[in-house]
């Protein structure tokens, strides 16, 4: 799915096949971890064996404080979602997805 393309399953599975937020969206972060774990298993390998632009291997630091910060949001987000309703779920995922369609327009 390349970068950002975790964001393209929650919205279509609640659009198109139906499914609750609170399903959607694990799935959804699911395809990121995934796509995530292979681009950094990859360009590690690409750094070590010299292919492509040097350094192509990820900067750890960076990726484990937003890795933290993932998981932490993580948890939070799921104990409100619980709170939450799929009405107010659904609502939110739609304006957070519109608001990135506006925002790659105006770019």
């Amino acid at each position: 799915m390349g970068i950002g393309g975790g964001s393209l399953p929650a919205p279509l599975l609640v659009v198109l096949a139906r499914q609750p937020v609170q399903r959607s969206a694990p799935l959804a972060l699911t395809s990121t971890l995934a796509t995530s774990i292979t681009g950094l298993v990859a360009y590690s390998l690409f750094d070590a064996f010299g292919i492509g632009t040097p350094p192509a291997a990820p900067v750890w630091h960076i990726g484990i404080a937003t890795g933290i910060g993932g998981i932490a949001g993580a948890l939070v987000g799921a104990a409100m979602a619980q709170r939450a309703g799929e009405r107010v779920l659904t609502l939110l995922l739609g304006a957070i997805a519109t608001a990135t369609a506006v925002s790659y327009l105006l770019r």
